[in-house]
C-alpha cells in the first residue's frame, strides 16, 4: 500500500511541477463560499463523454464480434447456452 501511496503522490506532483505558472492568479478575485467545485461546463463535459463511452462499448460488445467477423453474433451465442 506504501509504495501504491509513493507512486501515486510522485506522479501527481510531476504533473503539478511540470506545469508553468499562471500569471493571473493572484489578480482574481476568491471564490464565493457556496460555488460548486464541479462547474456546469465540467458536468456537460462529463455525461457526453460517458454517453459517447457507452456507446462505443455498446458496439464493440454487441456489435464487434460481427463487425469484424470473428465468430457468430452475440445472440446467437446466448441462445445456445439457453437450451
Amino acid at each position: 500500500m506504501l509504495w501504491v501511496n509513493l507512486i501515486m503522490d510522485t506522479l501527481g506532483a510531476l504533473s503539478l511541477a511540470t506545469e508553468p505558472p499562471a500569471h493571473n492568479v493572484l489578480e482574481r478575485p476568491p471564490y464565493a463560499k457556496d460555488n460548486s467545485i464541479v462547474t456546469e461546463v465540467m458536468w456537460r463535459n462529463i455525461f457526453g463523454h460517458a454517453i459517447i463511452q457507452i456507446v462505443i462499448l455498446m458496439l464493440i460488445i454487441f456489435g464487434g464480434p460481427t463487425f469484424l467477423g470473428l465468430c457468430q453474433p452475440y445472440g446467437v451465442l446466448c441462445s445456445k447456452f439457453d437450451a
